[in-house]
């Protein structure tokens, strides 16, 4: 089937990697990513673990943000994307 109505998970994880790259609370996260908590705190394990985002204080709150190799992994889902529906 070509067209879903579900987003795959290459979509969540495109959507969690663009609202990471300047840094956004978890809360902004989850509603920007439209996501459950239980569901944003998967992905952000997984994204986390392979070191695609990063977990920074910033005085009393934590900011998500995406590192070095999650910009590349960006880069390269957004140039997927592009060569596949456009």
């Amino acid at each position: 089937m070509l067209f879903k109505s579900q987003r795959s998970e290459s979509d969540i994880i495109h959507d969690i990697l663009v609202e990471t790259k300047d840094g956004i609370k978890k809360t902004q996260l989850m509603y920007k990513a439209n996501m459950s908590n239980t569901q944003l705190d998967r992905y952000l394990k997984k994204l986390i673990g392979l070191q695609i985002i990063e977990e920074r204080k910033d005085n009393d709150c934590t900011l998500y943000c995406l590192t070095s190799k999650g910009e590349k992994v960006e880069s390269i889902v957004q140039q997927l994307n592009t060569l596949l529906w456009d």
